[in-house]
């Protein structure tokens, strides 16, 4: 026993490090590379000891890929693995072992010894990398920059420790894998022979893996996986976990929460027992299993071996030369006579460089270890004890007097214990824990679970020693630090045991103790009533209290086995009483149980709505002629309960009842569940364990139900059953029902004039279908004014009927879009509208009908709804949903969802026609958030669509029976906070449907597709529907789509889009009728005739300027900057103008750009006159001029530039950039457009304005984004 754990915990260490083609070929078989030689690592071999003889031993290669795995972390990482690892068994012996074990596989090596050191590293290429020898070059320049370059180089995970190497220069051993599920044979044997031309024939290995089928060959990969991972996985969770918790602050509440409820984090014994089982090795025939066998083989013999050998001889020859000269006279008389005098126990730190003779000694001794050479080794280890015990190194001299045991005791298994050199483990123990402080780093954490294991191993030590006595102590010990640790299964393990010594010794009180903790902790309720039976005794010595204690947890025990005596007592009304708050039928949602029951009076209006609702899907389904009988699913404590109603088979049936307590002292009421007439096998019951009625207390609310398995006809609900402890006894009761009111319930609670009631119930033979939708009961929604939202959920059938057809019904039907997941013939997904149509019976209610097919059992159906909050700025606006299927059975569900909307205002539009044809007309837009508010809003117009158009010829259109719009330019359009702007349109003869719509810019495909409402029906017939969505019949309603940029007053930001309806009003406005303000818009495109340009131009007797002679743009190198403060005070932002003369008449012009600060000051001065008025600042220069955007002046933080006058001449077709180098000192959003671009052209003494389109920047502190970072859960 003893053996094998040495071979397998010091075995020689081989490092991997495999490129990802191995990995992808290996991964087949659900394997690293590193795992798949676990099952060949276990080798028997000759080797020469230093001196030459040989010897026969058997090795254990430990393989790992360092890149992926090495040794943990020893304060931070193995105590949560050996925590985990234990958690996986179920007895103390096996606990033992999965702690020994992976304490040694995974703790770091120390740095006075060489054990647990890589010997050589497996360099591991295949054929499928794009370059396997250049791939190869890489894994040895990682290896050996790892080894010999900085310490710091990282190779594997932050977990473990940083791999170390036995010897400077590693042993390299190169391996080619060759998949043989691809071709390509001819160029592996090319590689193969390159690499052995290389690297040297011996040194390389040629893999063929993936053969065949393996499946139906043993595993031999998955017992010595779980035994290599036991805990690892769920270890590092929780080691993540408390370093987390550490770092919150939370140290001390984690451990109280861990103290009294194990978390287990995924590694409790039900889970582990649970965790999903691959198949290993499923592409690997007995030929690859055996070319793997082969290979290990081979690497040992032709190339491992010679190579330790070789080095077991240089390094003897290297130490023998050095010994023969290196210490003088005074060392040596120091070795030989100052040794016995040299007992001083003070901790000293001796260190010594790896090329001492000391070290290179230990090194070899180390090397002999770890390949079965014990006997030159503990000749080794019996020198350096003595060197390091003259040297006063006590740490390197205690590691030695431990391998000396241990070498000692493995030259010879099984020699007597009289002949073990004991004294040299005690030894070592003493000076690790006096003299080097290096007592044994788990313990001084002060854990439960170590000390644990440790009481429980010297138990057994005590036991092997006939030491009884101090067994049972040391057992109990053990029990109490495992039930700290959360460890219960191995607690009672030791409890049990130690009572087998303590039993009927007259130990009483530690026996009591011992049998409660059983009594009360076991799992097994006939084991624990044995224990809990055991406390009584004739005599006890026992306090009145504590025997009190010891009784109930034996009635407790009782009642959980047996439950309470068949005799039932009906308690009179005057003691207790049972009030009827309501019954609930059905599957039904705590949010609808309180509507409808009505609570809330504000719900209680809404009532009648859903059932109008509920009406419109019942008729929508079984047509008019069916007569329609609402299925109540809660009645109250008003309702007629001598009225037969409808129980749903498998469906809780739910009765919410108030319990009154009259006496004068407190009552426990155990075991409560609902009384019935008539009891059947068929009904499941619900059971409360225990009410406590307190005296003078208003009313104590318990909730009771049944759930009817079998068609039953009547179901005769006459009270609560429950049990009464009186006398040291549990006593089975009656408590009949009531439905009177609270007040009559106060005045009468003394007479016998309390009229009982029963709850009448009966289930019909059908199951109901029963299904969920996978949205918030209630949602109260703050938005803007046609906003949109949209979800996406689930239908999921929960119930055991096939759900045979769905709709939903609203009574919006200008706010609700549903749509339906359509997979085409080419298997795309795509979201496609729902058909609708409006009730036959109430034109306000809307229902969709999605086609979603037969939804059997379990299955899921994916649908999104769409919401656009009310046009105006309304509080509580109600929006009701009503979902109802009906089964393949004909049964009916229904499930309920209220959204209620907040609105406030955001874009004001409206849109007229202009000019003296009617074929122009002009959208207004302005953002109405105010500069003075929290928020920071910009709003960008993404499109127009139509909506309804007037049925008929709109007067004032000419003969035009129908209206579509087209934008004279499509351009941006950008409001900030305030600001406003204009854009005409021109009106065309061909109407645009719904889906249609005129984007501005880059198509935007988030929008929903709202019903056509007015298109259901005829207009007579939809009077009441249009009226109600559309006030005006005879005009035309758009709606305008927009995406507005938030930026919230806590800094965070926020994207929404909507949709704002407009109409379109026909009445003409002559152009000369229109505000100053807008008389630029009459400037249109091309479009418009050239006179009408010439005369625009001509205004105010300016003289014509072409907009198109100049096109310019602003640039910054990003639209969002992050930056640190508080390493330099100022923020620069790079902004480039590009400036391109494309003037008809090819004339040059000369540039002047000048800089100003925009505090304080819009883009537009408004002290310029009209002659002074440029294009858009939204538009790069078109064609012609089409709009003047209006803003109000908008501050923001200081802007320092680098420069405040830039020059240039810019010759025709040629294009000047400047470049400007702002700086500011604060996080804010910018706008760098902060220049004065003006421009004169050759041969014109006119100089013109030229507005620079906005352009924003958002610049943000560093230190706020960290800390973000780190407050994120």
């Amino acid at each position: 026993m003893v053996e094998e754990e040495v071979k397998r915990g010091f075995g020689p260490l081989l490092a991997v490090l495999s490129s990802d083609g191995v990995e992808r070929i290996t991964a087949k078989n659900n394997l690293t590379f590193a795992q798949l030689l676990l099952p060949y690592v276990d080798i028997q071999c000759e080797i020469k000891d230093p001196a030459g003889t040989s010897v026969s031993t058997r090795l254990i290669f430990d393989v790992r890929d360092i890149r992926r795995e090495g040794f943990l972390l020893t304060l931070t990482v193995l105590p949560s693995v050996l925590h985990e690892s234990v958690h996986t068994v179920a007895s103390t012996s096996d606990a033992t072992v999965a702690f020994r074990e992976s304490l040694l596989r995974w703790a770091e090596p120390f740095e006075h010894e060489f054990l647990r050191t890589y010997i050589a590293c497996l360099f591991v290429v295949s054929t499928n990398d794009a370059d396997p020898l250049g791939e190869l070059s890489k894994l040895i320049e990682m290896q050996h920059t790892q080894q010999h370059g900085s310490p710091t180089e990282e190779i594997g995970p932050a977990y473990c420790v940083h791999p170390k190497w036995m010897l400077p220069n590693t042993y390299k051993y190169y391996i080619l894998v060759h998949d043989m599920c691809t071709n390509g044979e001819k160029e592996a044997s090319d590689t193969f022979a390159s690499m052995c031309s290389t690297y040297g024939v011996e040194n390389c290995y040629f893999l063929r893996l993936n053969s065949g089928n393996g499946d139906g060959m043993k595993d031999i990969w998955k017992k010595e996986l779980e035994r290599k991972n036991r805990g690892l996985e769920s270890g590092l969770a929780l080691a993540r976990k408390k370093i987390l918790s550490k770092s919150a602050g939370s140290v001390e509440e984690d451990q109280e929460s861990n103290q009294d409820h194990p978390t287990g984090l995924g590694s409790s014994l039900e889970n582990c027992n649970c965790s999903y089982v691959k198949q290993y090795g499923s592409n690997l025939n007995a030929s690859d299993r055996e070319e793997i066998s082969n290979m290990v083989l081979k690497f040992n013999q032709e190339a491992l071996t010679p190579f330790v050998e070789k080095q077991l001889r240089t390094m003897n020859e290297q130490i023998t030369a050095r010994r023969g000269i290196s210490r003088s006279l005074t060392t040596g008389m120091k070795k030989w006579f100052g040794a016995a005098a040299v007992q001083s126990t003070n901790s000293t730190t001796i260190s010594y460089s790896m090329e001492s003779s000391e070290m290179q000694m230990r090194r070899l001794a180390d090397l002999c270890f770890v390949f079965g050479l014990y006997g030159f080794a503990f000749q080794l280890y019996q020198s350096l004890k003595k060197t390091f015990a003259v040297d006063q190194a006590w740490l390197h001299h205690a590691g030695a007097l431990e391998m000396a045991a241990i070498t000692f005791f493995m030259t010879n298994p099984q020699m007597p214990a009289k002949q073990y050199s004991q004294h040299y483990m005690e030894n070592a123990l003493n000076y690790y824990t006096t003299t080097c402080m290096r007592l044994i780093i788990l313990l001084t954490q002060e854990n439960d679970l170590f000390a644990g294991i440790l009481l429980e191993r010297c138990s057994v030590a005590f036991g092997n020693a006939k030491m009884l006595r101090k067994m049972a102590f040391h057992y109990v010990l053990a029990g109490d630090r495992f039930f700290k640790a959360t460890q219960e299964i191995l607690a009672l393990e030791c409890y049990k045991t130690a009572l087998r010594e303590y039993s009927q010794k007259r130990w009483f009180f530690a026996e009591d103790s011992i049998l409660y903790t059983l009594a009360r902790d076991s799992r097994s309720l006939d084991l624990a009533l044995e224990y809990s039976e055991e406390l009584f005794r004739p005599t006890s010595v026992q306090c009145e209290e504590q025997q009190q204690q010891f009784f109930s947890i034996f009635l407790e025990l009782m009642v959980r086995r047996c439950g309470p005596n068949s005799v039932s007592l009906t308690l009179p009304v005057t003691v207790i009483v049972a009030k009827l708050v309501y019954v609930v039928y059905g599957n039904v949602s705590e949010q609808a149980v309180r509507e409808l029951v009505g609570e809330a009076s504000d719900v209680k209006i809404m009532l009648p709505s859903w059932n109008n609702l509920e009406k419109a899907a019942f008729q929508y389904f079984f047509g008019l002629s069916r007569k329609f009988v609402s299925v109540p699913s809660v009645t109250d404590e008003f309702s007629d309960y001598s009225v037969t109603r409808l129980a749903r088979l498998n469906e809780p049936l739910r009765l919410r009842i108030a319990l009154y307590n009259f006496l004068g002292f407190p009552v426990a009421l155990k075991q409560l569940f609902l009384c019935l007439k008539e009891d059947y096998v068929e009904l499941e019951k619900s059971i409360v364990d225990e009410v406590v009625l307190k005296p003078d207390e208003e009313c104590v609310e318990v909730e009771l139900s049944l759930v009817p398995r079998k068609d039953l006809s009547s179901i005769v609900i006459t009270g609560i059953s429950c049990s009464v402890e009186h006398c040291a006894k549990l006593l089975n009761c009656q408590i009949r029902l009531t439905s009177e009111s609270r007040s009559f319930l106060a005045r009468n609670r003394m007479s016998r004039n309390i009229q009982c009631c029963t709850v009448l119930s009966g289930t019909v033979s059908l199951p109901h279908p029963s299904f969920r939708i996978e949205l918030p009961a209630v949602r109260y929604i703050t938005a803007f004014c046609g906003q949109i939202y949209s979800v996406d959920f689930d239908l999921i059938n929960e119930g055991y009927v096939a759900i045979q057809e769905l709709c939903l019904v609203t009574n919006r039907p200008s706010m609700v879009s549903l749509y339906e997941l359509v997979v085409s013939a080419e298997g795309e997904f795509s979201w496609e509208p729902s058909n609708y149509q409006l009730s036959k019976t109430d034109q306000n209610i809307l229902i969709f009908h999605p086609k979603l097919g037969i939804v059997n059992s379990g299955e899921r159906k994916k649908l999104r709804i769409a919401f656009r909050a009310p046009s105006e700025e309304i509080a509580g606006y109600s929006l009701s949903l009503l979902f109802y299927c009906t089964g393949d059975n004909g049964m009916c569900r229904q499930e309920r969802h209220l959204i209620s909307f907040d609105t406030r205002q955001l874009l004001e539009a409206s849109m007229s026609s202009i000019g003296d044809a009617g074929d122009l007309c002009l959208l207004r837009v302005r953002n109405l958030v105010s500069e003075r508010d929290s928020l920071l809003v910009k709003v960008k117009l993404l499109g127009v669509r139509c909506i309804k158009q007037p049925r008929g010829a709109c007067p004032g259109l000419c003969t035009k029976q129908s209206i579509s719009l087209m934008p004279l330019k499509p351009r941006d359009v950008i409001l900030e906070c305030e600001q406003s702007d204009n854009l005409c349109f021109t009106v065309g003869g061909e109407s645009l449907s719904p889906e249609s719509i005129v984007w501005l810019g880059t198509p935007f495909d988030s929008f929903p597709v709202w019903p056509e409402i007015s298109t259901l029906f005829p207009q007579s017939s939809s009077a009441s529907v249009s009226s109600f969505v559309f006030p005006n019949r005879s005009s035309s309603y758009y709606g305008v789509l927009w995406k507005a940029d938030i930026v919230n007053k806590d800094g965070t930001l926020a994207n929404i889009t909507g949709e704002t309806v407009v109409s379109f009003c026909c009445h003409l406005f002559p152009c000369e009728s229109l505000p100053d303000t807008l008389s630029s818009l009459s400037l249109f495109e091309k479009t418009v005739s050239k006179s009408r340009i010439d005369e625009a131009f001509t205004e105010s007797g300016r003289t014509q300027y072409d907009s198109s002679s100049l096109m310019c743009s602003v640039k910054c190198a990003a639209s969002s900057i992050s930056h640190d403060f508080t390493v330099e005070r100022f923020c620069h932002l790079p902004i480039e103008i590009t400036v391109k003369n494309n003037d008809k008449a090819q004339r040059h012009c000369n540039l002047v750009l000048q800089c100003y600060m925009p505090e304080g000051k819009g883009i537009f001065n408004s002290s310029q006159g009209d002659g002074c008025r440029t294009v858009s600042s939204t538009e790069l220069f078109g064609s012609s001029f089409n709009s003047l955007q209006t803003r109000s002046s908008i501050g923001q933080p200081l802007i320092i530039s680098n420069c405040v006058r830039k020059r240039a001449s810019l010759s025709f077709g040629s294009i000047h950039v400047f470049r400007v180098c702002l700086s500011v000192a604060m996080a804010s959003v910018y706008n760098v457009t902060c220049f004065d671009l003006t421009a004169q052209f050759q041969d014109d003494p006119e100089t013109v304005q030229i507005s620079l389109p906005l352009t924003f920047v958002s610049v943000t502190d560093k230190r706020a984004s960290v800390k973000k970072q780190i407050t994120v859960p």
